[in-house]
């Protein structure tokens, strides 16, 4: 039996659905590489000193946005569009980041969408 790729799961839309929604319907732009990075790899990048403690296991918008080399507007324009229901969550006010999760998202699932 074939997964609905629009299907909302209890971690949010999948990536189908976010596709269809961003931009009015416009398709995100699929990865064209087979880069796929591992929990493992993730970690190994964190594990010197100087990485983990510039950023955190739990990030606010800034931090992402240095780590992603992005604007901060673009960090705020994912999450509104819902492109980072997996891997952010509101405290408040305040738009909190999984380190993991969110590296995962961006270089596994890829998205990019034009205005």
């Amino acid at each position: 039996m074939a997964a609905n790729a629009n299907v909302v799961t209890d971690r949010g839309p999948s990536l189908g659905a976010l596709r269809q929604r961003c931009n009015g319907g416009a398709k995100v732009a699929k990865r064209s590489n087979n880069l796929s990075l591992t929990d493992a790899e993730i970690a190994a990048s964190f594990a010197d000193g100087q990485w983990a403690e510039q950023f955190p296991p739990i990030l606010d918008v800034e931090l992402a946005a240095k780590l992603a080399i992005v604007p901060v507007g673009t960090i705020y324009d994912w999450s509104s569009r819902g492109l980072l229901v997996n891997c952010a969550t509101k405290v408040g006010k305040h738009l909190r980041i999984f380190r993991d999760r969110f590296l995962k998202t961006i270089f596994n699932e890829g998205f990019s969408c034009g205005r």
